[in-house]
């Protein structure tokens, strides 16, 4: 498309104003099928403004949020917010389900842009939003100690991880940082679980009590479940 031009002729005297206003529908965004870890799922734009969801303006984690259906235009409302570190920015919301355990109920998603998530707090934020039936959360694959190089943990946006212990003695969950140095986040317990915010593409080592590696994993953008085997060698 080529470029338009509008030109207002008139006198012109000081303190004159020209004020434009543009039409920025929400928008909903289907992701493409050959994208498969945001298959089924949907993006909110407005404008040129990419929005997400994030966990601090909901009950729980976002991972437990899924369009029912499209919202229609009526649907989509544009609300600014009044006070606090983000006033004065557009948001967005509209009718969504909720998803605790087997239970599905009716709530309102909301939607801040993207530029200014995680100045509310560091939970879990996402994106892409599944359309129609929420999934289970993803296993990830257990990639047991080799004595081999831990890679480092990548970027991404903020998801959840459900750690599960079925190995018989209690674990150190251990983060692997971007440069490679290791933070404990955690114990568990035998038969355990812990739901543990974190960004795509983070590497987790799973260690005994005397800081010995079990095995590690590596997280994707869905929500997801760590289970820590009862087999392990080191058990």
């Amino acid at each position: 498309m080529g470029n338009r031009v509008a030109v207002v002729e008139r006198k012109w005297k000081s303190g004159d104003k020209v004020q434009l206003d543009l039409p920025m529908p929400v928008r909903i965004n289907t992701c493409i099928d050959k994208v498969e870890a945001y298959r089924g799922r949907m993006a909110v734009t407005r404008g040129p403004l990419v929005y997400c969801a994030e966990e601090v303006d909901h009950d729980g984690p976002v991972h437990q949020l899924a369009m029912g259906k499209a919202p229609t235009p009526a649907e989509r409302k544009v609300t600014t917010i009044a006070k606090g570190i983000l006033k004065g920015i557009p948001t967005i919301s509209f009718p969504g389900v909720r998803r605790v355990g087997d239970k599905r109920r009716a709530a309102t998603i909301r939607f801040v842009p993207y530029y200014c998530w995680n100045n509310c707090g560091d939970k879990s934020m996402s994106v892409w939003i599944p359309h129609g039936p929420i999934a289970p959360p993803k296993p990830l694959k257990w990639i047991p100690w080799t004595g081999a190089k831990l890679p480092r943990s990548g970027g991404g946006e903020i998801t959840t991880v459900i750690f599960e212990n079925k190995s018989k003695r209690r674990v150190k969950i251990v983060w692997i940082g971007y440069r490679g140095r290791q933070k404990l986040y955690g114990q568990l317990d035998p038969g355990a679980t812990r739901n543990q915010a974190t960004r795509s593409s983070a590497v987790w080592l799973i260690t005994d009590e005397k800081d010995k590696p079990m095995g590690h994993f590596v997280t994707g953008p869905q929500i997801s479940r760590a289970t820590i085997p009862g087999d392990t060698k080191n058990n």
